[in-house]
């Protein structure tokens, strides 16, 4: 039985200086609600971030030194306002024995950082802190580990769902159920005895085995050197008939022979290397008359092509009446008579540009006139004494320019009449008599048939340079097939030899010629001989060995092990009748317990544990996938499975009296989800006589408990409002 009574928290998150302490043991529900008052959403107070969560935190830290929800330092749960004297207190009963776990940081007092475990003697307590204090509390305390603790003590909504786990994460919690563990935990015991119990074995087997070994090794070598002498003598024998039979060999050979046979071979080959060069030779002189007679008999064919053609473009090219001289005449007039044509233009422009001055001044004397007429200059319109002298001066201007008019008119004409003719005479010349445009063209078409012409001449001057070598051809020919017929020849007599030769070479020859004598000295000196291992044989077989004596020690300690680890498998195998009998005993209650809660939350899924451990979600036969239920329909198994798991471990310790949920009802249920919830939460309160609190921000869950614990956070500090 476990009753966990009063929480203490100091310097912890939110929490201040201010000691505060929450009443762990309640006979009711009850509902943590919480107020943030520095901050406010659209004028209205927030419910995040007061410090409600910060309970189960503080649980989880006291007793596992972890925290639920922060994955960063264990400092940072120090309360980041005052930044030391963390302190956080639990006092619970186990088993009839009262407890106090007392867990800081940076606090001074207590030393820094640590823990302290105490347990009550009569009205004192004493401190029973060990070197490994964690796993005091959940090893030999508690009887719970982590794992287990934060699914079936304290389950948050933010912790990851246990049919979402792998499945290795998932045995861990169920072997923790179905005392697995704790099985593992004495078979981890025996294992320890059993390699003590190996240790000895060995020393026995070591010392034992080193006799043993020593009378094996005393067999092997007798063994071995038997095999070796007689191996020798065989060796020996097959040795002495080995070089008999090449001795007979070598005296069986007719060197004189087979020296002529090598000498023919080397004057053969010496009289088809060169044969096979002259060979060579002469296809090369063949492909070369080939070559010559060919271009002898296409020469004369190909040269009389080029000159038809290099006729016939002469013939294109070539302009018919073409007169050198007179094209250069008629070049050079039409060069003067251009030149002329452009001097008569400028001498015109020249006149016109006269003749519209004079017809300017002729008028601007007029102007003058008429205002002399009037006695009146004929600039400032004032009277003018001599305006009779000065319009007798004017007129008599107006009759010299007139006079120049009359004569610019006839140059004018003259002109004119000029241009006209020469640029008839142009216009004809170009027309009737002019072939090229300047005198460049025409020297560019004489260059072109003079060129024409002289490669004309070339061609029909040429003579045939090549020779005509058909008649060499022939010769060479009939040379080059009496050549290879005598190379067939000397080849045939060449591989004859080789047939019956023996020797690559006449060292190889005379090298096995010399063996003869060497062979029979070396068969003398073998035959004298003796056998090396003989003596060694006779001294290894005057030898005995010592007997052993720990054969029966060794048994014994084999069967001792053998035992041992017989019983490490019935505690640790999974098909073990241990494991079989424990999971008879919680399997069927597990998946009882699982269904009632679901009847009880009106959830029409069924969830079951199989006998491998897995689970099957299913609806009217059907199985359905976790990941495909609705979030409301996840969280209220979530939360039939930490009920349910709290039930089996509940049986395992009698009762445990605390059930902390975390924000549990505001993760994806609806208003009806709500109600079926904490009717359900409320029941199992009721019926297990649970300390239970519940966290939640929703409203449709503020009525329903009877109890309410309401936390708020003021100017960066939670408190209990009283």
């Amino acid at each position: 039985m476990i009753i966990f009574k009063t929480l203490t928290i100091q310097n912890f998150l939110s929490y201040g200086n201010n000691s505060t302490k929450i009443d762990l043991n309640k006979n009711n529900p009850t509902l943590i609600t919480g107020i943030n008052y520095d901050a406010s959403v659209n004028g209205e107070l927030d419910s995040n971030g007061c410090g409600k969560s910060s309970i189960l935190n503080a649980l989880s830290y006291v007793l596992y030194n972890k925290d639920i929800s922060i994955n960063g330092k264990l400092d940072d749960l120090i309360n980041n306002i005052n930044g030391k004297d963390m302190l956080v207190t639990l006092v619970f009963t186990k088993d009839s024995k009262d407890y106090r776990i007392s867990r800081y940081r940076k606090n001074k007092a207590m030393g820094g950082d640590g823990v302290l475990i105490e347990q009550k003697k009569g009205k004192s307590w004493k401190d029973i802190t060990t070197t490994k204090p964690d796993t005091q509390i959940s090893d030999a305390i508690l009887q719970i580990p982590f794992t287990v603790f934060n699914r079936i003590i304290g389950y948050a909504a933010g912790e990851e769902p246990f049919l979402k786990m792998g499945l290795p994460k998932q045995r861990e919690v169920i072997d923790e159920l179905f005392e697995y563990t704790e099985l593992v935990k004495r078979a981890n015991i025996i294992k320890e005895k059993v390699k003590d119990l190996k240790k000895d074995l060995e020393y026995a087997r070591e010392s034992n085995q080193s006799i043993k070994d020593e009378a094996m090794r005393h067999k092997e070598q007798l063994v071995s050197l038997t095999k070796k002498s007689s191996d020798w003598k065989t060796n020996s024998a097959e040795s002495l008939q080995e070089m008999h039979a090449r001795l007979n060999d070598l005296e069986s050979i007719d060197y004189n022979n087979q020296e002529q046979l090598l000498e023919l071979i080397a004057s053969k080959k010496t009289e088809l290397s060169k044969l096979l060069s002259e060979l060579k030779q002469h296809n090369k002189d063949l492909s070369n008359a080939k070559s010559q007679t060919a271009k002898f008999l296409s020469f004369d064919e190909d040269n009389e092509k080029e000159i038809g053609d290099t006729l016939n473009l002469l013939q294109k090219e070539i302009i018919e009446d073409f007169n050198e001289e007179q094209q250069t005449g008629y070049l050079n007039r039409a060069a003067e008579l251009g030149a002329e044509i452009e001097e008569l233009k400028q001498s015109l422009n020249s006149y016109t540009r006269t003749k519209s001055s004079y017809e300017t001044k002729l008028e601007k004397i007029q102007g003058e006139l008429t205002h002399l007429s009037d006695s009146k200059c004929p600039y400032c319109l004032q009277k003018y004494e001599e305006a009779k002298q000065k319009i007798s001066d004017l007129q008599n201007e107006t009759a010299d320019i007139q006079d120049n008019l009359v004569e610019l008119e006839k140059e004018i004409s003259r002109s004119n009449s000029s241009l006209s003719n020469c640029a008839a005479e142009l216009k004809t010349i170009k027309k009737e008599f002019l072939i090229f445009d300047d005198k460049e063209s025409m020297v560019s078409y004489i260059t072109k048939i003079d060129k024409l012409k002289d490669r004309f001449d070339n061609l029909k001057s040429q003579t045939n340079p090549y020779e005509d070598m058909s008649k060499d051809v022939e010769k060479l020919e009939a040379q080059i097939t009496t050549s290879t017929q005598k190379v067939t020849q000397l080849e045939s007599q060449i591989h004859e030899a080789e047939a019956e030769l023996l020797f690559d070479s006449t060292e190889q020859l005379f090298t096995a010629k010399s063996k003869i004598e060497s062979l029979k000295d070396r068969i003398e000196e073998k035959k004298k001989e003796e056998n090396p291992y003989d003596e060694m044989l006779e001294d290894l077989k005057g030898y005995k060995p010592k007997a052993s004596g720990k054969d029966k020690e060794i048994a014994e300690l084999e069967n001792t092990i053998k035992h041992s680890e017989f019983l490490i498998k019935l505690l640790t195998k999974k098909d073990s009748y241990l494991r079989k009998a424990l999971m008879d005993k919680y399997l069927p209650m597990l998946n009882k317990r699982l269904h009632h809660y679901l009847t009880v939350m009106s959830l029409p899924h069924r969830v079951m544990f199989n006998s491998d451990l897995s689970t099957e979600i299913s609806q009217f036969g059907k199985t359905i996938p976790y990941g495909n239920l609705s979030a409301g329909q996840k969280a209220r198994i979530n939360i039939a499975l930490s009920l349910s798991f709290r039930d089996v471990l509940q049986s395992k310790h009698n009762f445990i009296n605390l059930f902390i949920l975390d924000e549990c009802l505001d993760v994806g249920l609806s208003n009806v989800g709500v109600r079926k919830t904490v009717k359900a939460i409320k029941e199992v309160a009721k019926t297990n006589k649970l300390s239970m609190f519940v966290i939640s921000h929703r409203d449709e869950a503020k009525d329903s408990f009877p109890d309410r614990l309401e936390i708020e956070l003021r100017n960066g500090f939670s408190s209990i409002k009283a």
